[in-house]
């Protein structure tokens, strides 16, 4: 289907002008902030406002504003049902809103659906499923802020939902200002002392339910019609980003977001990609038939988990609510396997602890096209047919605002997890290796594959039907998720994939880290996948540790020549003696493969905290001391950290270039050991990689040499030890280790220059 031939109205805009919103705390905000500037008109609609303190604030800036500018029109649109619940108690909606109701026409929705002996016999909670007013629009001068989130505390603290804000579009603006104006002549008002009467249109309900519903509908289709005159003579043939304002209104036969749905889940397009979310996933049954009876594409569902979902712990019949949703959810999946479909819908469940999830919308993909859909509607039958829902569908081939939308459903992933048996990983099985293992356990870390079944085979078949497959297959796609590199064309490094300029061939591990390993370490360290060390970690984290997995699976030795001994102790060499041996018997392989993920695991996540825990903490103490290094010696070259223990080189190393210092020949590092209540004396290595080759090393005569004969000939009381290979001394005080270092430099240097001179006469021919 061409998204940009929908027969709807059509409002095409900037991709500037849409800001897209992640937090709770900052859509509170940007409520706060668009409130206390707007000039000309506040136009609400939402289900209720809570009464705790946040909710006061919101409603004190109101009133402020409207001081300030006695021009500003403000209304505000409720639920009845849902804004007079606790009004006996003085605990409602409209207990709130009554001090501004002089300055703000406040309406109240009251659903034609509920009347009569039911309205009467019904108690609160309950009545509300027979409709209710759902849109959630807060309109700001000409600027949009669409959500599907309520005005109450815990949506502005620890209730994800989603927020979009579309600045200055007029066209949007004054349709949604109309369609909350005709459905606020219909409802009750607010009076400044708290009582509710009927507005002048409202009176219909109550002597016919059939003209109440037509006088409504009718004035709506108005509003979609003024919208159409305004925007006729925009130009959308050359606009990359169109906006499609839907309504959903099937009290009042209006349809627009249930047909345009309808159509799109009836599509048959396996390149198309369909994303959908919701708090409360109830799946209306037309939905459900065009998704499997007529629809074939990609589909992935985000629903809360029985945790997250709004009335969990909630007091009577209320506390079932999320064990039903549960049920539906699990009915949902026995119609995905009926149809086998459960390689292409997948069903995933979000959870964050402290944390609801109240997000719903829809995403769209295909070829350079992206639609996305924002608003109110939770897609299940009350949306479809009883309440009423206000939606935008963005459709874009805008590059910049198709990544900030697919963000959004990436960041809604981050806390989530598959349902158990949606999934499957493939790996080879037979004799395992330490890249498999650990491409397997990174995999398993992300939510959205951490429940995924493990399945160990090299048949074809069974690989093709896997979500993921690792280091079998003979194909490297990321979009498809295969990571095998034993294709005979394989040949790409860290650089060749433009992650880092590593150019170590890469394996099963390194393929996945590539790919995942930013969010991976975004995850452990518990920070925004933007933030700077995490670039960092990145990259530390792959030379440390993944860089020597892909060499030794992929056969690459460490040094050129003959080894001078064994070492057998590397990660990969303890991955593989887990294998089943030749003389053991009654072993499952497949549990060995898992106390294989378990262990490289455990050192990936080890190697990660370390990085955050101890590694980063310490780079402000080496900046200090490049930073003091004349205060030490004016030759600026001796560095004291006050502190042992400080992993200091890498972070050295890094200095130097960043600062600009490469070549000021800074020669020793000084620390404090606290093992032995004295101070060390080392010389820095000629580069990051040098293990044993150092810039300085301690003179010739004082190597292995220890106490009085040591201090003796150093000509400073006090000294320990000198190394025998001279990469290291100590003294027993702070200013005798300074002291060393200082004596050292000239001796060092003059025996550096004299064996540079040996070997360049030596290489004379």
């Amino acid at each position: 289907m061409d998204f940009f031939q929908l027969n709807l109205p059509a409002i095409p805009v900037q991709e500037k002008s849409i800001r897209i919103i992640h937090e709770p705390k900052d859509f509170y905000q940007t409520l706060l902030e668009q409130s206390s500037k707007a000039e000309k008109r506040i136009c609400w609609s939402s289900l209720y406002l809570g009464e705790g303190q946040l909710e006061r604030n919101l409603v004190n800036t109101l009133d402020k504003r409207l001081k300030e500018v006695p021009d500003l029109k403000c209304s505000i649109l409720l639920d009845y049902l849902r804004g007079t619940r606790g009004t006996a108690k003085e605990k409602s909606s409209t207990t709130l809103l009554a001090p501004i109701a002089d300055k703000a026409q406040i309406s109240l929705y009251h659903t034609p659906e509920l009347s009569g002996i039911m309205k009467s016999v019904l108690p609160e909670r309950t009545n509300e499923i027979f409709g209710l007013q759902h849109m959630k629009l807060y309109i700001f001068d000409n600027s949009v802020l669409i959500s599907g989130a309520n005005l109450s505390d815990s949506y502005f603290t620890n209730r994800q939902d989603r927020y979009f804000l579309f600045e200055n579009v007029p066209e949007l603006a004054d349709f949604f200002c109309d369609v909350v104006h005709e459905i606020s002549r219909s409802a009750f008002l607010l009076q400044k002392d708290g009582h509710i009467h009927p507005h002048e249109d409202c009176q219909m309900l109550n002597e016919s339910q059939t003209r109440y519903k037509a006088s409504v509908e009718k004035r709506i289709h108005r509003c979609i019609d003024t919208l159409k005159e305004k925007i006729s003579n925009l130009k959308i043939r050359d606009a990359d980003t169109i906006l499609y304002p839907l309504l959903q209104m099937g009290t009042f036969n209006i349809n627009q977001e249930y047909d345009l749905l309808r159509s799109l889940f009836k599509q048959n397009d396996e390149s198309l990609e369909v994303a959908m979310a919701s708090g409360y996933f109830n799946c209306v049954d037309d939905y459900v038939n065009e998704m499997f009876y007529e629809g074939r594409y990609k589909l992935d569902i985000l629903i809360a988990s029985p945790k997250a979902n709004g009335f969990y712990g909630a007091s009577g019949a209320s506390r079932y609510v999320p064990s039903m949703y549960s049920w539906i959810a699990n009915e949902f999946l026995k119609t995905v396997e009926a149809n086998k479909r459960s390689k292409d819908v997948k069903m995933h469940e979000w959870s964050r602890n402290g944390w609801t999830f109240h997000a719903k919308g829809l995403w769209f993909q295909k070829s350079d096209t992206l639609a996305c859909m924002i608003g109110s509607s939770n897609y299940g039958y009350r949306s479809a047919h009883r309440d009423l829902e206000a939606q935008v569908l963005v459709v874009t081939k805008n590059d910049s605002l198709k990544a900030r939308l697919l963000e959004v459903s990436r960041v809604c992933l981050q806390f989530s997890r598959a349902i158990a048996g949606m999934g499957k990983l493939g790996t080879h099985n037979g004799k395992f290796h330490c890249d498999e293992a650990l491409a397997c356990f990174l995999l398993r870390k992300l939510p959205e594959f951490s429940d995924f079944d493990l399945v160990r085979t090299r048949d074809p078949a069974m690989l093709e039907s896997c979500d993921v497959v690792v280091d079998v297959g003979g194909v490297f796609d990321h979009e498809k998720r295969r990571y095998d590199h034993h294709q005979k064309e394989f040949a790409h490094t860290m650089q060749t994939l433009g992650f880092l300029d590593f150019s170590t061939k890469l394996s099963s591990a390194g393929l996945v880290y590539a790919h995942y390993g930013r969010r991976l370490i975004a995850q452990l360290t518990e920070v925004d996948e933007n933030d700077p060390k995490v670039t960092l970690f990145y990259r530390k984290v792959y030379e440390v540790f993944i860089e020597q997995i892909d060499a030794v699976d992929n056969g690459i030795p460490q040094y050129d020549g003959v080894a001078r001994y064994l070492s057998s102790g590397g990660i990969s060499g303890r991955v593989g003696h887990l294998n089943p041996h030749w003389n053991e018997t009654d072993i499952d392989p497949d549990e060995r493969f898992r106390m294989a993920m378990e262990l490289v695991g455990h050192e990936f996540v080890e190697v990660v905290l370390y990085l955050n825990r101890v590694w980063w903490p310490a780079r402000e103490l080496v900046e200090q001391a490049v930073k003091n290094r004349n205060e030490v010696d004016p030759s600026g070259r001796i560095l004291l950290l006050e502190n042992g223990g400080v992993p200091w080189k890498e972070h050295f190393f890094d200095l130097e270039e960043s600062e600009g210092i490469v070549g000021t020949r800074i020669t020793y590092m000084l620390f404090g050991d606290s093992t032995v209540s004295g101070w060390r004396v080392q010389a820095i290595p000629t580069d990051r990689k040098a293990n044993f080759e150092n810039r300085g090393p301690l003179p010739k005569a004082w190597r292995g040499l220890r106490d009085d004969e040591l201090s003796k000939i150093v000509g400073v009381d006090g000294c320990i030890f000198v190394h025998m290979t001279g990469f290291i001394g100590g003294h027993k005080t702070r200013e005798g280790a300074i002291e060393m270092a200082k004596r050292a430099l000239p001796i060092v240097d003059r025996e550096m220059e004299e064996a540079q001179a040996k070997k360049k006469q030596q290489d004379e021919p």
